[in-house]
């Protein structure tokens, strides 16, 4: 039987969680083309005050299998007049997408879904979207989380961010490993004796 979880999307309104969840459902396969908030064809913005608005109102889930995991990917509103749907699926989650804009960075509604989900222990996965929008600082933004959420650790980085021609680029594994080593005693065993990379670094990087 595959394993499943429960994945929430959230973010401070207008950072892009629905176009972000229509984007994940399309790289897994679940959908044939991604919809567009702007067209009314979001699959989780499906009430007609939703579409006309063009804003999320209720939290909507969706489906899709990946690397034989099930996954209910969980949309919730960023409005601050909708924060009980929000309120609901922090209950439910098993981790958490917390959306930041790359040009207007943490706002209010940031840090207020965040210190939710810190209180739960729920494990957080920050994406840093709208990289390719004039005025996008990748940099600004990382240094702006890392005060406010203590240890951060940068899965990619990009390259002309700011413009359409934006490129990610891998984090090497050295840093992934360095990061790592201090999530055990093992992991940092294995640090010291260079032998932490493979399966052993991506068992320490679940564990963190």
């Amino acid at each position: 039987m595959a394993e499943t979880i429960n994945l929430g999307l959230f973010a401070h309104v207008d950072a892009g969680k629905t176009t972000l969840t229509e984007q994940l459902l399309f790289a897994a396969g679940a959908v044939r083309s991604a919809g567009r908030v702007d067209d009314g064809t979001a699959r989780t913005d499906y009430t007609e005050l939703e579409r006309a608005r063009k804003i999320s109102i209720r939290a909507a889930a969706a489906q899709f299998s990946y690397a034989g995991v099930d996954v209910n990917l969980i949309d919730t509103p960023g409005h601050m007049d909708f924060s009980s749907e929000v309120d609901r699926t922090l209950r439910v989650v098993d981790c958490a997408v917390l959306i930041v804009s790359a040009v207007e960075g943490i706002q209010a509604r940031t840090e207020l879904v965040w210190d939710a989900l810190a209180a739960r222990k729920t494990p957080v996965v920050i994406f840093v979207n709208k990289l390719d929008r004039a005025g996008a600082d990748l940099d600004a933004v990382l240094a702006a989380l890392s005060a406010f959420s203590g240890a951060l650790l940068p899965f990619t980085s990009v390259r002309n961010a700011g413009g359409p021609d934006v490129e990610p680029l891998p984090v090497p594994d050295a840093a992934l490993a360095e990061a790592a080593a201090f999530t055990s005693d093992e992991a940092m065993d294995r640090y010291l004796s260079g032998t932490l990379s493979g399966g052993a670094l991506t068992a320490a990087l679940r564990d963190a």
